[in-house]
């Protein structure tokens, strides 16, 4: 009886301490939570996903940023250069849904626009973004390749 009950003790406390230790990953929405700053434009060959040319993002451009808070909304403010240096050319706001299966951010705008922009992820990190900004023809042959443009987290929500 005593070690009927000493056994039980200890697998209650081994299933208490192993149920802490695991942690669920977390999901694309929950990746998504924050913002957002544009870091680089890379050029994808498609079968593969190799990268063919990356360039880092070292005007204005770079203090581009998206936010996406828990409650589904988004924001997005672009720069521009002038004398004064770099001034907000443009700010939308709206909601966002992110499809797990498919990979697709889909964006709908409150303040100016009429219908929403779709977006592949290629990849979502704790620290990266990708996303498909459509098909260019990098090199002048008839291939088309994917122009992704690569955001990098600058806080958590």
């Amino acid at each position: 009886m005593k070690y009927t009950l000493l056994l039980a003790l200890g697998l209650t406390i081994l299933s208490i301490s192993c149920s802490k230790d695991k942690t669920d990953p977390p999901t694309g929405k929950e990746l998504l939570l924050g913002t957002w700053k544009q870091s680089r434009v890379l050029v994808l060959y498609t079968p593969g996903k190799t990268v063919l040319s990356s360039d880092t993002i070292k005007t204005c451009d770079a203090n581009n940023n998206w936010t996406f808070d828990t409650g589904s909304d988004y924001s997005f403010t672009s720069y521009k250069s002038s004398a004064a240096g770099c001034v907000v050319r443009n700010h939308r706001a709206g909601t966002y849904t992110f499809d797990e299966q498919a990979q697709q951010l889909t964006l709908s705008n409150i303040t100016g626009g009429t219908r929403p922009d779709i977006f592949n992820v290629y990849q979502l990190t704790k620290k990266e973004m990708w996303f498909n900004l459509g098909a260019t023809n990098y090199d002048g042959d008839t291939t088309n390749y994917l122009q992704i443009l690569v955001l990098t987290r600058s806080s958590k929500k």
